[in-house]
């Protein structure tokens, strides 16, 4: 018992090491583009505050990172030590992690049947557990 979880776990925590890394490399990518293309945007400049998007951009990035490679990671590790909240949260993640076509698709679907087959692996010792006590 606790294999399938601890499968689930470990891809959950490949993910979200995966996401961490593309969006660090898109990141260090934005911002020299942006120092080596910034006397071009002189003209963009006069309809667009630079400034403020690039604020907005920053928050944006900050957010995706807390919402998605980290609650991943803390799910992972917490489906390795067989923690019951972590299914809940794997599932989630798992289901977030199904947009990110083609391997974040194939692994999310993978670790959601992991995550589903064990959690219907307990319900049944469960059942069979106060069948066997009545």
């Amino acid at each position: 018992m606790g294999t399938y979880q601890k499968i689930a776990g470990t891809i959950l925590i490949f993910l979200g090491i995966c996401c961490l890394i593309i969006l660090t490399i898109l990141h260090i990518g934005f911002s020299i583009v942006q120092i080596f293309e910034h006397r071009d945007f002189d003209e963009i400049s006069r309809f667009v505050k630079l400034d403020e998007l690039e604020s907005f951009l920053r928050i944006v990035f900050i957010g995706i990172v807390i919402l998605v490679p980290v609650p991943s990671i803390i799910a992972g590790i917490g489906l390795i030590n067989q923690k019951s909240w972590a299914r809940k949260l794997g599932i989630v993640m798992s289901v977030c992690f199904v947009f990110f076509f083609p391997v974040g698709t194939v692994l999310g679907m993978i670790s959601i049947v992991l995550i589903a087959s064990e959690e219907k692996t307990l319900n049944d010792q469960q059942s069979l557990g106060s069948a066997e006590n009545s």
